[in-house]
């Protein structure tokens, strides 16, 4: 770097003299021959700063290039997100775009999504990145109306996908239907995965003897239920082993005994809501003798009959959901799935609450409700097998798990460290939400790509008869059957 001097300020214009200085003290001093300034015409002098300032271009530009770190530094995360066709969002988790050798090659992995699920992801997946910082995941927002269509379509026009999210057992058996899905059984048990702490219900998701994912998070049936109105009524908070005899004791008596606003349960409309008990002892949506179903259906009229939840009809009339009727503080007890708890924790109720192991049947394990899976899978086509079987055995397994387990939400590997993060994310006055960590389940469909429309569908639409005094429990098992058979075939 160089420095002018020895310029005659009473030669120069106030503002050539300001560039002069501008620059002085920040280059290196060199000898010029000595210039006459007087024999040179004033109107020739505003030329000098505009060499000076070419010549110094000239030796900044000259200097070596500095030399390229390396991408394994740790960087932060940027999140780009741009709009495509076809209703598809990409969002991009990527480290700053830094200088990086040109050596080193980056590996892109895409994972599919639905946009609700994001949030969700997100810490799993930047913990991911940290830990493999050579690696870039892109993901591909899609509209959970046409999900499984516009994966479809990204696979058939060739565009990479290397994972993509279900969020359902239903899903599932429909991408290993369609042919998107990537047999990873061999891979599960090479990289010696503990599919126990998955529960019961992960044999359910063998399709062909093969399995094609590992579920990230789980839905399950639980107790839910007001801590003040049992307080009111000296009733002891719901414990381990409550049977369904004892939970509709319960309600009777909370109805009974309060004011006309509040009421003793809940049971949704969802077929779940009511076939629970059925699946518990053991039945089946594809079994031929539905009588466990009937019985399920007869409970529920006789909670109606009796006052100890809302009639079936004015919960349709009235639009009525379990979540702002729970929130009301009007409701005594109420089984659903676990997504109420991170519900109830975001919504800062004026009422105690507590959270208990669904209730089950006499004679039954006391320990097994009913529930679901969402899954991540690998994409058939991927061209990047090794790494997409990486990330999703990372969020569907021991190192993901925690993530998950800090959104409130109970993810679908569980062991210690979940226990450990459940702990520290949820408020100490909330009774029995460890508990819920030790319940197994079942599935409450089967995982078949018809599954979901059996239960929400024909279940549905063929109980809801019986609620309404449309149709008789007889006409319930013949609808069900002739209808089941058609959707099957």
């Amino acid at each position: 770097m160089f420095t002018v001097i020895g310029y005659n300020k009473d030669k120069v214009s106030i503002k050539n003299a300001f560039l002069l200085k501008f620059v002085h003290g920040r280059i290196k001093m060199i000898q010029l021959p000595k210039i006459d300034l007087s024999k040179i015409e004033k109107k020739y002098f505003f030329i000098a700063p505009l060499v000076l300032i070419i010549f110094i271009f000239m030796i900044v530009s000259s200097r070596p290039e500095k030399p390229k770190v390396s991408n394994t530094q740790q960087k932060s995360v940027n999140i780009v997100s741009q709009k495509l066709g076809s209703g598809i969002n990409v969002l991009i988790i990527d480290r700053e775009q830094a200088e990086v050798s040109q050596t080193e090659k980056r590996k892109k992995l895409v994972v599919g999504l639905w946009v609700e699920e994001q949030d969700l992801i997100y810490d799993a997946t930047q913990y991911f990145i940290n830990r493999n910082p050579e690696v870039e995941i892109e993901f591909k927002e899609i509209s959970y109306t046409k999900y499984l269509d516009d994966v479809g379509e990204l696979i058939r026009t060739q565009q990479q996908l290397d994972v993509f999210l279900v969020r359902n057992v239903s899903q599932y058996a429909q991408a290993i239907e369609r042919g998107f899905a990537f047999d990873i059984d061999q891979m599960i048990r090479g990289a010696s995965i503990d599919t126990s702490k998955y529960g019961t219900a992960y044999q359910g998701l063998r399709v062909g003897g093969k399995t094609y994912g590992l579920p990230y998070k789980r839905n399950i049936y639980v107790l839910f239920y007001n801590r003040d109105i049992l307080s009111r009524l000296n009733i002891s908070t719901p414990q381990e082993g409550m049977t369904w005899d004892i939970y509709r004791a319960l309600a009777r008596n909370i109805s009974s005994n309060t004011d006309h606003r509040t009421v003793g349960a809940f049971v949704d409309t969802s077929p779940q809501s009511w076939y629970i008990q059925a699946v518990q002892r053991g039945g089946s949506l594809l079994d031929d003798d539905l009588l466990r179903f009937e019985d399920a259906i007869r409970y529920r009229v006789q909670l109606e009959l009796e006052g100890a939840v809302v009639r079936y009809g004015l919960q349709e009339r009235l639009n009525m959901h379990f979540n702002p009727e729970f929130q009301k503080g009007t409701v005594g007890l109420h089984v659903s799935g676990d997504w109420h708890l991170k519900q109830l924790l975001e919504s800062n109720v004026a009422f105690q609450w507590g959270v208990a192991k669904a209730p089950y049947p006499q004679n039954t394990n006391p320990n097994l409700t009913i529930g679901n899976y969402s899954l991540a899978m690998v994409n058939a086509n991927t061209k990047n097998l090794e790494l997409a079987f990486s990330y999703v055995s990372f969020l569907g397994g021991r190192e993901g798990a925690p993530f998950i387990a800090q959104n409130h939400v109970l993810p679908g590997y569980i062991d210690f460290r979940v226990f450990q993060r459940f702990e520290d994310v949820i408020p100490s006055g909330i009774e029995g939400v460890m508990d819920l960590l030790e319940q197994d389940f079942i599935l409450e469909y089967p995982a078949t790509p018809w599954g979901q429309s059996l239960a929400n569908a024909i279940f549905f639409e063929e109980g809801r008869k019986v609620f309404l005094g449309t149709g008789t429990l007889s006409d319930f098992t013949d609808h069900v059957r002739r209808r089941r058979n058609t959707l099957i075939q």
